[in-house]
């Protein structure tokens, strides 16, 4: 069954189309990716499925009982005058609303029975909407998205770029929306919430329309693809590399199509032309049967060129084999140690990625390897000969004076105009985009175009920090591409699972608790990798003559606190639901009531502070369910 129906959405802004006459359906459940490349008009297309945009033509068709939420990339004002709890359960301010009446009626019994019908009514409808559990949800949600309890008082206001979008993405899952609509809903979130959010899709019953540039999450959490090409769309049945096969296929069907009926028309054409040469009575009847063959024919048009695609490459000169030397490296902010002895080799040709949590001290350890940070001790001593290139997201070395095209030549003298502006096409750099100042780039411009530049270098060592952060999917497949091709060495950073999917040969994990040694150095592609990982937690000394008095007592202690919590734990998990039944059963009692005032009056007590209880229970609850995990 159907539960969203586009049917012919155009939007223009005078004579400039955006997207025109797109047509889909999905059904109830479905996982939608949305792809396209950078203004393609992906996010027009969601802001209008939302409602928020109005198209200049054509219709949005969902059930009336269906509700919508979105998650758009700038929603700055959504957060004034809200603390981050607030903002959470804004999700459910109809049940907010509810409860306030409830409490209202529950006051004005007393003195007026009347109102218990409506006040059993309203109970009895918001339970069924899950009015008993939403805080507990909420609750349960922000503490997945790494906000802890301390900090849901802060003003929502108050919060970076990346904590705003996990808010506002926290508070919209837990809403029970029936259509989830997501704009790039992995921009800054770790890998462990990324991995937690592919699970939760992929297992939702819910629908789901994700626009993103990810496609390692596109391949997990979604099954169907829509592609915004050309201003027009098609969908396709699969996730993001199902897709990609899809279209190679059907791209090369339909251009095979092409060319035998091209091939057929023009026997045909020829062969009328013969007839019109020998100028014969009977051969005009000819004439017109085979014309009338060409005009009757369903034509098959030429496949649409897509987004150009240019080949790059990553120049590169002779070098040593030894290309990076790191020996006994240890680095602390503080009491803050980020890793400890962490030794490895680097030989040419390794396309080697550091990954791990944010904060874990990844881009500190490129800057130590550039020689922009110092260690606090050890070694790290490049290979000879070697050229290196080094691309940093948070710094990059532009000429605000110069055009774009100006920049890429200065990069390198021996391009060609045309030549500049092909490659710059394939960094997202359009037309009179070439001409822009580099002063009003965009971040997401500066840095394609920083890249762009780094790979003319001739450079035997590449270094790069985040470097398909700001790029869509067409730009990322051709970076890919040149890195793949490329002779040399490479050493990223990056949290782009299908980046290292597709470019490492080896992988080192940075992590001071998962790890004994606190990382992990595997040779071998990502899938690999993820087989072969096992995350130790440090271990604990079970020695007691070997142990101190105090570090014995401290793990008696430690052991007899868990026990306790299990046992506080477990009677919670009786107690509440106890509670709970206690409390329908006297807001039913109390409904009933209409006479004895005396009565009412000590219902009402009661009700009160069972809820007041519950509430302090559920927070309770909550916490001893993430410390018994």
């Amino acid at each position: 069954m159907s539960i969203l129906v586009c049917d012919g959405i155009s939007l223009s802004y005078g004579t400039k189309e955006i997207i025109r006459n797109i047509s889909f359906s999905i059904n109830e459940g479905a996982k939608l990716g949305i792809i396209g490349v950078n203004g393609a008009g992906k996010s027009t297309l969601a802001s209008i499925i939302a409602g928020r945009i109005t198209p200049t033509s054509g219709n949005v068709y969902i059930p009336s009982d269906v509700s919508v939420g979105m998650l758009a990339q700038h929603n700055e004002g959504e957060f004034e005058n809200k603390t981050l709890y607030d903002f959470a359960l804004s999700a459910f301010s109809g049940l907010l609303e509810t409860e306030k009446r409830l409490d209202t009626l529950l006051s004005k019994i007393p003195e007026n029975p009347s109102l218990a019908g409506e006040y059993e009514r309203l109970r009895h409808d918001f339970e069924i909407r899950g009015g008993n559990e939403y805080k507990t949800r909420v609750k349960s949600m922000l503490s997945r998205f790494g906000f802890d309890s301390e900090k849901w008082d802060t003003p929502a206001s108050l919060l970076s770029g990346g904590q705003k979008t996990r808010l506002a993405l926290a508070s919209l899952l837990v809403s029970g929306k029936d259509i989830f609509i997501l704009d790039e809903p992995t921009n800054h979130l770790d890998e462990d919430t990324t991995r937690w959010l592919e699970e939760f899709v992929s297992q939702s019953p819910k629908t789901f329309i994700i626009i993103s540039h990810d496609r390692y999450f596109l391949d997990k959490a979604t099954t169907e693809t829509l592609e915004i090409e050309n201003l027009t769309a098609t969908k396709y049945t699969g996730s993001y590399s199902a897709f990609k096969e899809k279209k190679k296929q059907l791209r090369e069907i339909q251009q095979k199509h092409y060319e035998l009926q091209q091939r057929e028309i023009k026997r045909l054409e020829v062969f009328i032309e013969t007839q019109r040469r020998w100028g014969q009575e009977r051969n005009f009847i000819t004439i017109a049967s085979r014309q009338k063959a060409i005009d009757r024919m369903e034509k098959v048009e030429r496949p649409k060129a897509g987004p150009k695609k240019i080949n790059i490459s990553i120049h590169t000169t002779a070098s040593s084999f030894s290309v990076l030397s790191v020996r006994g490296l240890s680095k602390s902010y503080g009491d803050n140690k980020l890793f400890d002895n962490l030794s490895f080799e680097i030989t040419k040709g390794e396309k080697a990625v550091i990954i791990g949590a944010n904060g874990c001290g990844k881009s500190t350890l490129l800057k130590i390897i550039n020689g922009i940070a110092e260690p606090d001790k050890g070694v790290c001593e490049p290979g000879y000969s070697q050229v290196v290139g080094y691309y940093d997201q948070e710094v990059m070395l532009l000429n605000d004076e110069n055009t774009v095209i100006e920049e890429l030549i200065e990069a390198d003298n021996s391009l060609l105009p045309a030549q500049a502006r092909n490659i710059l096409a394939s960094y997202g750099f359009y037309g009179d985009d070439a001409f822009k100042k580099v002063i009003n780039l965009s971040g997401g411009e500066r840095a394609r175009l920083s890249i762009a530049k780094l790979v003319l270098k001739k450079v035997t060592f590449l270094i790069l920090d985040e470097p398909t952060n700001h790029l869509d999917i067409p730009s990322k497949e051709v970076f890919e591409e040149a890195l793949l091709n490329f002779e040399g060495t490479v050493l990223a950073v990056s949290h782009d699972r299908y980046f290292i999917k597709t470019i490492a040969t080896r992988i080192i994990e940075i992590d001071k608790e998962g790890y004994e040694n606190g990382y992990f150095d595997f040779k071998g592609n990502y899938e690999l990798f993820l087989q072969k990982r096992q995350k130790i937690p440090p271990a604990v000394s079970n020695d007691k003559t070997k142990s101190s008095r105090g570090e014995y007592e401290a793990e008696k202690k430690a052991r007899s606190r868990k026990r306790l919590r299990e046992k506080r734990f477990g009677f919670l998990s009786e107690e509440i639901p106890r509670l709970e039944e206690r409390l329908k059963i006297l807001e039913k009692e109390y409904s009933e009531y209409s006479a004895d005032y005396v009565k009412l009056g000590a219902l009402y007590e009661e009700i009160t502070g069972i809820k007041a209880q519950l509430d302090s229970l559920y927070d309770e609850y909550l916490t001893l369910e993430e410390n018994c995990e």
